[in-house]
């Protein structure tokens, strides 16, 4: 009988395909768990930095209003004063 008809040799061949095969599935799932640990990875230091941004936006909305309500304290204070400055202008003339 041929090797190559040999139904022993042909389950031989089977198994060490087999094996192969399970082999090669096991070093893609390592592949695969190993870029799952690096996007998780990537995504908590975007999360990260997003919070970050998020943070400074939030300080920079406190600064944008405390410098709107210095503008609108300082004009309304500027009105005043060059009303006030008007009024002794006018007393002072003859």
């Amino acid at each position: 009988m041929a090797y190559e008809n040999d139904p022993v040799g042909g389950f031989a061949r089977a198994a060490q395909t087999m094996a192969e095969t399970q082999r090669i599935l096991a070093e893609t799932t390592q592949r695969i768990e190993a870029t799952q640990h690096l996007a998780l990875r990537t995504l908590r230091g975007v999360v990260w930095l997003q919070g970050v941004a998020c943070g400074m936006l939030g300080l920079a909305l406190v600064g944008l209003g405390y410098l709107i309500w210095l503008g609108v304290t300082q004009s309304t204070e500027h009105a005043a004063l060059t009303r006030a400055l008007l009024d002794l202008v006018q007393r002072g003339r003859p």
